[in-house]
This record gives C-alpha cells, sequence and structure tokens, in this order.
C-alpha cells in the first residue's frame, strides 16, 4: 500500500495523462498549481488517486480506471470515503480480497484511453 498516495492527473483539454509529475503541484486544500503557469489550474485537470492496489498484471489500479468482466465494464471509483467497483446497477468495496476474486485486469480508464503501456 505504499503507492496509495500517488496521483495521475488527466488534462481536459489536451486528453492525455501528464507524465511529468514535477510539473504539477497538489496543495492540501485541493487546488492543482502548475508550477511553469503559477496560478491554480484545478479546472483543466483531473485528479485521480491510486487506490494502492494492483491488477492480475502487476499495475497500480488508480480513480477512474475500467476493468471488463463477463461481457460487462466495472470502473474504479471513489464514493463515501473509500473506493468501489460500480457497474449496471451494481457496486462493492474495492479491497484486496475481491482483487483476487474478480482477477481484475485494469484495460482502459473512464476517458476512453487503453491503460496497457501505464504504470
Amino acid at each position: 500500500m505504499e503507492d496509495r498516495f500517488r496521483f495521475r492527473c488527466w488534462s481536459k483539454s489536451s486528453e492525455f495523462y501528464l507524465t511529468d509529475e514535477e510539473s504539477m503541484c497538489l496543495w492540501s486544500y485541493g487546488e492543482l498549481w502548475r508550477q511553469d503557469a503559477c496560478k491554480d489550474e484545478s479546472d483543466k485537470f483531473i485528479i485521480e488517486q491510486c487506490t494502492g492496489l494492483k491488477d492480475s498484471n502487476g499495475k497500480l489500479i488508480f480513480d477512474g480506471d475500467t476493468f471488463k468482466k463477463g461481457g460487462s465494464t466495472f470502473n474504479i471509483e471513489w464514493y463515501d470515503g473509500g473506493f468501489i467497483i460500480s457497474g449496471k446497477d451494481y457496486f462493492e468495496v474495492l479491497n484486496e480480497s475481491n482483487v483476487g476474486y474478480y482477477d481484475i485486469a485494469i484495460t482502459g480508464n473512464i476517458h476512453g484511453v487503453d491503460n496497457a503501456k501505464e504504470n
């Protein structure tokens, strides 16, 4: 769980994940600042937190990731103080046990990007 407090940032305008962690600063009160712009950029990005868990391929699982099981697509989401697995008319708390039970292999994310090359 040492990766629990890792984050990634999705650029709404450019539609890609930032890869340069040094260029962004997340303040404790929730503002996201780009160091070269010296201003709050929170409205331009979506911050996604790591769950601290890994999928069946050893990749870190983040808020916003998706996986498929039995022909259905499921999302990983932050909800009411914890991470959940959600699908059509379904949700369950995400934990180490159900990552193994569902044999979760992240296939993408809510932005429609293939996560095969990430982490």
